[in-house]
């Protein structure tokens, strides 16, 4: 008898546990279920074509150190849409496997003030092996590209340093090593002493799915939350909670979509797989934009993330949402 009720007692323990957990980690706020979404407005609509045409130039074909060629082209056309838009493109390069790649970045300090610190808002533009990665990340890249192209005139002055950062090696066989493009950064801003105050990362941004069981977790995780995969995510580890209450006050001001925040400890899979991993490896609050990648998008690093499967009129109210959540990061 004395040991079915430890047994009965270890159970409830571990589903309280499970349950507090899955209410704290939806506590920023709680995910709002819209409704039928409005239409589009002018803005996203003017955002859809040029979305297309970043996702389909940079997800012509796998590119990482193994194709080399292919991350170039991307790198370069990264770089040529800065350009265009005034904004002066910085290399940072470095050498892996006898080859050299670069995180490319765009710094803007406004004049004139006193700083309060860095920001930096970033998306890796490398895709996984055996795959073109649309999803993966095509689409954080062109929703970055959006915030440049926009903010290539300051609307506000603002308080802090933005570092606009394209990070490289991001995907597998480069997460989470000495070689991953942001981990490099977080490092040398560390080392120089540079007061990092918020890192955002924008990483697989472009499916959603209004179906019925389209969203999955990891196990234990998803008892409180939403089974359909037609939600927005921003989420990290547990010193990033300021920074994902600010962006989920914010963000329903500029475009109305379903948005879920979630902060935890590292042992919960998914707060932490994208460049956000490597600003908390120097204690930044860091989180990620995400439509939860492979948790809810079937070709996730298979050769059939290709342009066409991404929901292009989500992403652009996606991106109309996030770009000022940056901005207002910045004052």
């Amino acid at each position: 008898m004395r040991t079915l009720l430890n047994v009965a007692l270890a159970l409830v323990v571990v589903l309280v546990a499970c349950y507090g957990t899955s209410r704290y980690l939806t506590q920023v706020p709680e995910y709002d279920v819209l409704g039928p979404l409005a239409p589009l407005s002018a803005q996203e609509q003017e955002r859809i074509p040029r979305l297309k045409t970043h996702v389909a130039a940079l997800a012509s074909g796998e590119r990482n150190i193994a194709h080399y060629d292919q991350l170039e082209k991307a790198a370069q056309y990264i770089e040529q849409q800065l350009t265009t838009y005034n904004l002066k493109p910085i290399r940072h390069e470095f050498t892996v496997g006898g080859k050299t790649v670069r995180n490319i970045e765009v710094v803007y300090e406004p004049p004139g003030v006193a700083l309060t610190g860095t920001l930096v808002v970033g998306a890796h533009y490398d895709s996984a092996p055996g795959s073109p990665g649309a999803e993966d990340n095509a689409t954080g890249v062109a929703a970055l590209l959006e915030f440049a192209r926009d903010f290539s005139v300051p609307l506000k002055i603002g308080t802090k340093r933005l570092r606009m950062v394209f990070f490289v090696n991001g995907a597998p066989p480069y997460f989470k090593t000495n070689d991953m493009g942001s981990l490099r950064m977080a490092k040398d801003l560390a080392a120089h002493g540079e007061k990092v105050v918020a890192m955002y990362s924008l990483d697989s941004l472009g499916y959603y799915s209004r179906e019925p069981k389209s969203q999955k977790y990891p196990p234990l995780i998803g008892t409180l939350l939403p089974k359909t995969g037609d939600f927005l995510s921003v989420v990290g580890l547990l010193n990033a909670r300021t920074i994902a209450r600010h962006t989920t006050q914010l963000f329903p001001a500029y475009t109305k979509f379903p948005l879920l925040s979630a902060v935890g400890p590292p042992l919960i899979p998914t707060l932490d797989v994208s460049d956000n991993w490597a600003f908390a490896q120097t204690s930044v609050p860091a989180v990620i934009f995400t439509d939860t990648g492979p948790l809810r998008y079937p070709d996730f690093g298979l050769p059939t993330d290709t342009p066409d499967k991404i929901k292009y009129e989500d992403l652009a109210r996606v991106t109309q949402g996030i770009i000022p959540v940056f901005r207002e990061a910045m004052q």
